[in-house]
């Protein structure tokens, strides 16, 4: 069975993610399953990320609709491994990310990222990390600042 999460919000400690589907709402059972993808935010003090999850084009529109100004993160991890039908122009000035984040493995038979996608996230002065070129990206925030992570380099001790 699929559960799709809808509208609500959890705390972690100090961090707040917001569930941002509305499954209730006769477009969510409309569209694709990559359409369905869950859609959250991620708010730590004062930084932010937004997971897009495979969402595309239409349905960054909803969300625009939705919630305007909310989307605004400093952190976006692009929709469908940087696919041409996602991160559309309009949506990334709803976002106005400083860093843009593109899962996609090596060499894949896609040819993720798009060019036209990677285009438009330099265009826009955004920070492209991707995960077919570094591997694992890890992020950490304190709330105030968000670092980039080196996890080749990290050093990592067990006590057991």
């Amino acid at each position: 069975p699929v559960r799709y999460y809808s509208k609500e919000s959890l705390s972690i400690g100090n961090a707040r993610i917001y569930v941002l589907n509305d499954t209730i709402n006769n477009y969510f059972g409309s569209k694709k399953s990559n359409d369905r993808s869950g859609m959250l935010k991620l708010v730590f003090g004062r930084t932010s990320f937004l997971f897009t999850g495979d969402a595309g084009g239409r349905v960054e529109d909803d969300y625009e609709k939705r919630y305007g100004s909310f989307l605004k993160s400093d952190v976006l991890k692009v929709g469908h491994n940087g696919s041409r039908s996602s991160t559309s122009e309009r949506f990334l000035k709803f976002v106005k990310p400083q860093i843009a984040i593109i899962s996609a493995g090596i060499a894949n038979k896609f040819g993720h990222p798009n060019k036209l996608i990677m285009e438009r996230l330099t265009e826009n002065q955004i920070t492209v990390l991707r995960t077919d070129r570094s591997g694992a990206i890890l992020l950490r925030s304190d709330g105030n600042v968000i670092t980039s992570i080196n996890w080749k380099e990290m050093e990592t001790s067990f006590n057991f």
